[in-house]
């Protein structure tokens, strides 16, 4: 194969690449010589991202100098407004690399939120989870903690509305926030492993995760 990345600069990987790098192609047939050199370099060569939204093209965030994958998707939000983007590590060293810290403390999963105070819609949140391990208890335990802070930014109209259909006394915005909160886990969590199944990533049931 000797594809090339359609980005100037950095040389990204084509939505063919990350597809042939997930099927499970080793890495010698898959870059180009420019990825190559770059591998080298950078010990990373990410995917070339989808012209409307700030993911890849294909799922793969990056693949890494020792053949390790990691993987990126988007997930919906009850609020149209808003999304979430999900980071499946394959590894601690991979997991502690991405967020430069030196911890030994392992640890599966981890949100980030990113709304800054001007935004009123996007992205709002990075999930991120290492694969080793990795159970839906975690995704719900995750999507628990970006659901809550979903529920927190919307303002009192923005969440009267989305709660509407779901909550008879819609002037009781606890009661709003509250379902907007347990529909988002629903959806996060349902989305989230149903792309971890369709990567051919393992997850374990709930019913089997450690507490």
């Amino acid at each position: 194969m000797n594809h090339q990345p359609q980005t100037t600069g950095e040389p990204r990987l084509t939505r063919q690449q990350q597809i042939a790098l997930i099927a499970g192609n080793p890495i010698a047939d898959v870059l180009n010589d420019k990825q190559k050199r770059h591998l080298q370099w950078r010990r990373k060569v990410r995917g070339e991202l989808s012209p409307d939204i700030d993911e890849p093209s294909f799922h793969l965030f990056a693949v890494h100098e020792d053949g390790q994958l990691t993987y990126q998707f988007q997930v919906q939000t009850l609020s149209p407004k808003w999304y979430v983007h999900v980071y499946v590590h394959s590894t601690w060293e991979h997991f502690k690399k991405h967020h430069k810290t030196r911890s030994e403390q392992v640890v599966l999963g981890c949100v980030i939120c990113k709304v800054s105070n001007i935004q009123t819609g996007g992205l709002l949140a990075e999930i991120h989870l290492l694969a080793v391990g990795l159970s839906e208890l975690t995704i719900v335990h995750e999507s628990v903690h970006t659901a809550a802070y979903l529920a927190r930014i919307l303002s009192t109209p923005e969440a009267k509305e989305l709660a509407a259909p779901y909550v008879g006394d819609k002037g009781n915005m606890l009661k709003c926030r509250e379902e907007i909160q347990c529909r988002t886990v629903e959806l996060l969590t349902k989305q989230t492993v149903m792309y971890l199944q369709m990567l051919g990533l393992s997850c374990v049931a709930i019913r089997n995760a450690e507490i």
